[in-house]
């Protein structure tokens, strides 16, 4: 999984945190680097505007290529963008 590789993590990593059953947990320097993944100038803009009323925070993607499990490098070796935050 290219994000997973992007924030410098592994793909169970990211499963963990994506189940709910499991407590993995996420530090703000993750928060960040999971912002930067998706260009955002600030882990706020991934986090809600307001106080949650339990720890789940869902964000709805459009992946452009979901057929790809391996990293592609674009000419500049650059990882080319597979989603986009369509709501958070």
């Amino acid at each position: 999984m290219e994000f997973a590789q992007k924030i410098d993590v592994s793909e169970g990593y990211i499963g963990n945190i994506e189940n709910s059953k499991n407590p993995a947990k996420a530090n703000t320097r993750l928060i960040a680097r999971i912002a930067l993944a998706l260009k955002q100038t600030s882990y706020f803009e991934i986090l809600p505007k307001q106080i949650v009323k339990n720890d789940i925070v869902k964000l709805r993607l459009e992946l452009f290529d979901i057929n790809t499990r391996n990293q592609a490098l674009d000419s500049k070796g650059n990882v080319p963008e597979r989603l986009k935050i369509l709501s958070k």
